[in-house]
């Protein structure tokens, strides 16, 4: 499988030790795998693979919604999506995935008084440290979005914790402010090639520019969009 072949080239990371593992020489291009909301079709699918080449990877759980479905979604038109049982978030724990919080309910940390943001982030962490029985290192913010403040208070309770700004990391990059690529269905190696390579995809950011046009489009002519299907991070 080409995407195997070529991820093994680059060294899995774990989040809850990046802070050692960043300072080590022999780290050259390293890689993190990470996957927001814990859907169930991750478990039935995603993580499997994962197993089948040899890869670890980060979850990311909302922990008021396990065995539930993507609540925080729903006000913005996206369709319902299952959430992991504790059960399968066990499961895959003790097989090698590392659990992060994804705080208790997804809410927008830009518009969350402090002591609120606190409750989230230490609740969802103490709720999987009791799952797993392991330590909590990280965090990724709901929907990627993050203020100085919340990023303050997250280094309080985790190492490091991920945004969904795009870029890539360096040995200077803050660790409560780390940048991911997104990656979607039917990616080519080409297209991981370059998210890796330039932490971000030219062919995705092109494609939601076009996308963002055509509703301008659309607003200024009074149509509007059908329901969307994605996800949010």
């Amino acid at each position: 499988m080409a995407f195997a072949a070529w991820l093994h080239a680059h060294p899995p990371l774990r989040l809850g030790r990046l802070r050692a593992q960043r300072k080590k020489s022999s780290l050259d291009k390293p890689a993190l795998l990470t996957f927001d909301d814990a859907y169930c079709d991750t478990a039935e699918f995603g993580f499997p693979l994962l197993q089948k080449y040899g890869f670890k990877g980060t979850l990311f759980v909302v922990t008021d919604q396990i065995g539930g479905t993507n609540a925080w979604d729903l006000h913005l038109g996206l369709s319902e999506q299952k959430l992991m049982t504790a059960d399968q978030i066990s499961y895959w724990a003790e097989r090698g995935i590392e659990v992060g919080s994804h705080t208790k309910t997804h809410p927008d940390l830009r518009i969350t008084a402090p002591e609120q943001i606190a409750d989230q982030m230490r609740g969802s962490r103490e709720r999987l440290e009791q799952l797993t029985s392991k330590p909590v290192m990280a965090l990724a913010y709901p929907y990627g979005y993050f203020t100085d403040e919340s990023a303050e208070i997250a280094r309080r309770f985790y190492d490091a914790a991920l945004t969904c700004d795009i870029g890539i990391n360096t040995l200077s990059t803050d660790t409560l402010r780390l940048r991911r690529a997104t990656v979607v269905p039917r990616y080519t190696l080409f297209d991981m090639r370059g998210s890796v390579t330039l932490g971000f995809n030219v062919l995705l950011i092109a494609r939601i520019q076009l996308v963002l046009l055509a509703h301008r489009i659309l607003d200024r002519f009074s149509v509007k969009p059908s329901a969307r299907s994605e996800r949010h991070p």
